[in-house]
């Protein structure tokens, strides 16, 4: 259900600032029940979606967002990026 949120989340996102996306969840195959207590759960998704206010925020015009969810029985990595050129030094 987590991957399943963050990547609702990063579409309804990224439709609304009419820019691309691009979710990536590993490895494969993902496990669909990941170990993770519901507060822990709120807690990544409250993370994904502040780091995607800041990537709409902060990036270049047009930059295509990803989001990458990488769960493995030793850790849970939640990487979000902006795919455009670096905003000009001010």
């Amino acid at each position: 259900a987590l991957s399943d949120r963050l990547q609702d989340l990063l579409a309804q996102s990224a439709a609304a600032a009419g820019r691309a996306a691009h979710f990536v969840r590993g490895p494969e195959p993902f496990p669909a029940a990941a170990p993770l207590r519901p507060d822990v759960r709120q807690h990544v998704y409250l993370v994904g979606r502040e780091a995607l206010t800041n990537a709409l925020k902060h990036a270049p015009t047009g930059a295509a967002l990803s989001l990458t969810l990488t769960v493995t029985a030793a850790e849970l990595v939640l990487d979000v990026r902006q795919a455009g050129p670096p905003p000009p030094a001010s």
